[in-house]
């Protein structure tokens, strides 16, 4: 009786490890995440840019300088991203070929609902 129980375990977690997959992140495309990181930096830049314009349309006094400073935001944002996405690809890849990548695991079971 014992015996069986253990046998019906073993046979529930292989049948748990063979839905799951892992994977490893190797390597990162270091020009795509390079662009990736620029224009998601840039749309985050925008938000800035929405509440420092409202804010100068109450104030029209000398809008110039800062008016403008507020319209080049979002594309220095989008350039320091894509510095950032360079530098964390290059980063990651040197890392990853030492130490190994970041490891996931996936379940694939279909009654992930059933958890929750």
């Amino acid at each position: 009786m014992l015996l069986n129980l253990v046998d019906r375990q073993t046979v529930s977690l292989q049948l748990f490890n063979a839905q799951t997959m892992k994977y490893e992140i190797k390597k990162i495309d270091i020009w795509g995440m390079a662009k990736f990181a620029g224009i998601f930096y840039g749309l985050i830049g925008i938000i800035p840019m929405i509440f420092a314009t409202a804010a100068f349309i109450g104030n029209r006094e000398n809008l110039s300088p800062q008016f403008l400073a507020v319209l080049f935001f979002p594309l220095g944002a989008s350039v320091l991203g894509f510095i950032v996405g360079l530098v964390f690809g290059f980063v990651y890849n040197s890392v990853a070929k030492e130490f190994g990548g970041i490891k996931l695991e996936i379940d694939y079971n279909q009654n992930v609902t059933d958890r929750a």
